[in-house]
């Protein structure tokens, strides 16, 4: 049960700031100069959560996110 709440304060802070993140750039314009800055947070953020998870993350996994 520890390791839950140790966990959620982690995904919980993320998933905040990743929400922060979308309403700064997308909110009310989604083609905007802001879209390519919230790929790349969303990119950031997969990582983290999956490093978190416990994956690991090969170089070849990264053309993944190319595409």
């Amino acid at each position: 049960m520890e390791n839950i709440k140790k966990d959620f304060e982690y995904f919980g802070g993320l998933t905040f700031i990743y929400g922060v993140i979308f309403v700064i750039c997308l909110y009310e314009n989604f083609m905007g100069i802001t879209f390519p800055i919230y790929v790349g947070a969303t990119i950031g953020f997969a990582i983290l959560f999956l490093r978190k998870m416990g994956q690991t993350l090969k170089k070849s996994t990264f053309k993944y996110f190319l595409v």
